[in-house]
């Protein structure tokens, strides 16, 4: 006797094995959130965490991706590491930070030491990232001024008593050592970094360029990494 199978029941349980497969192929890593805030929209659609729903749109929208993937480099092409004393040294404003009895800033003083380039631009917004399960995380610096600071409009300040002269012309490599004079130290302030800092290891990053020549076309573009420990 010959059974008969039922074509129906033969290929739901395949279909079904299929469809399954299909879903766990098509499942992305989720993005690590650094900041496990709460996530608003506004009228827009536009995602931004709660806490910054007081601040005006522009900036909150601008932190939401900060608070993820924390504050970006440069975009400077060929961007290498350089080497703390070899063109520019490096000193902490302190020798530990201390979470419990301040600073409530963190800093580094900078200083160009190099006898084979010239001073280039050189960019005052401190980057930061911590060391968290063998690797160095980028954190943020939620700050509106750390939104769009200029150095160049922040020496001219400095050097025209808060005046910001409209085309001034382009800055000398004179101009950008006596700059780092008058900005160094360089400041984060501890309550704008996203995370919230815990004790730990900690590097600053510093990005500067090196000129062979007077307003060199063709810079070498580095970065510094500036260690440094934060305690309890």
């Amino acid at each position: 006797m010959v059974k008969k199978v039922s074509l129906k029941k033969t290929i739901t349980p395949w279909l079904l094995l299929l469809i399954f497969l299909s879903s766990c192929g098509k499942n992305e890593p989720e993005v690590e959130i650094l900041y496990p805030g709460e996530t608003v929209l506004l009228e827009d659609g536009s995602p931004i965490y709660a806490e910054d729903a007081h601040l005006e749109e522009y900036i909150s929208k601008y932190y939401y991706p900060l608070r993820r993937e924390g504050n970006p480099d440069p975009k400077w092409e060929g961007l290498e590491v350089g080497t703390n004393g070899e063109d520019y040294t490096f000193e902490l404003t302190e020798e530990v930070y201390s979470l419990s009895n301040g600073p409530d800033k963190w800093g580094v003083r900078v200083c160009f030491t190099s006898d084979t380039y010239l001073t280039g631009k050189w960019i005052s917004r401190l980057n930061l990232e911590k060391y968290e399960d063998g690797k160095w995380v980028r954190q943020a610096i939620l700050s509106p001024g750390h939104i769009y600071a200029n150095t160049q409009t922040q020496i001219e300040a400095v050097k025209n008593n808060g005046i910001v002269l409209e085309g001034s012309l382009p800055f000398s490599s004179e101009d950008w050592q006596e700059g780092l004079m008058l900005l160094s130290p360089l400041m984060v302030k501890v309550d704008t970094i996203c995370p919230a800092p815990t004790p730990g290891k900690y590097r600053f990053v510093f990005y500067a360029q090196l000129w062979q020549e007077e307003y060199d076309k063709n810079p070498e573009n580095k970065m510094y990494y500036i260690p440094f420990e934060v305690v309890e």
